[in-house]
């Protein structure tokens, strides 16, 4: 027979092992959209050679027009859950002119955002939806090569929109205002 205290120890750990197997993606919901690919989470140097492997043999591109039938620009994407782009690290392909919700995971475990070379994108703390402009709160302009997470929206900056080349209505800036 299993005691009071026993059954809550493998409750725990039965709990610890869920949360440190699950695979965190990027969300979606009706007014968000996800990323066309991901790969990850893998520990940074491993997912950084995996992906440059990627890129080198064309798969990447293969991958990306395969999960994007609308051709849109794609903008590549790695998060690190340490600054200096180490630790953990999740990769995704995001495409241009869309609001992108980060789960509840990355956006809190982000430190550190990589950008590929034709990748820009705008960083926003929200509370809930993208769509819902009065929840913004500071932003961050990262481009390549990218750099860390700026302190004031460590920890609050799920929502980020990655203009084309043609949308010129944004002004970079490199750290909130």
């Amino acid at each position: 027979m299993i005691s009071h205290s026993q059954l809550i120890l493998l409750l725990i750990t039965t709990l610890s092992i869920s949360i440190s197997t699950s695979t965190p993606v990027a969300s979606s919901n009706s007014n968000d959209t996800a990323a066309i690919f991901t790969l990850g989470p893998l520990p940074a140097d491993e997912l950084d050679a995996q992906v440059a492997a990627l890129e080198a043999d064309g798969t990447l591109a293969r991958l990306t027009r395969r999960g994007n039938p609308d051709n849109k620009d794609c903008h590549s994407v790695t998060l690190y859950d340490k600054p200096d782009f180490r630790g953990m690290a999740f990769y995704g392909c995001y495409a241009a002119d869309e609001w992108h919700l980060l789960d509840s995971h990355w956006n809190k475990a982000m430190k550190s955002v990589r950008m590929r070379q034709t990748a820009s994108c705008w960083w926003f703390g929200v509370l809930g939806s993208c769509k819902t402009p009065m929840n913004m709160v500071p932003r961050q302009y990262f481009t390549w090569p990218g750099s860390d997470v700026h302190p004031m929206i460590a920890g609050s900056s799920g929502c980020f929109f990655c203009p084309s080349a043609e949308a010129d209505w944004w002004e970079p800036v490199t750290t909130p205002p």
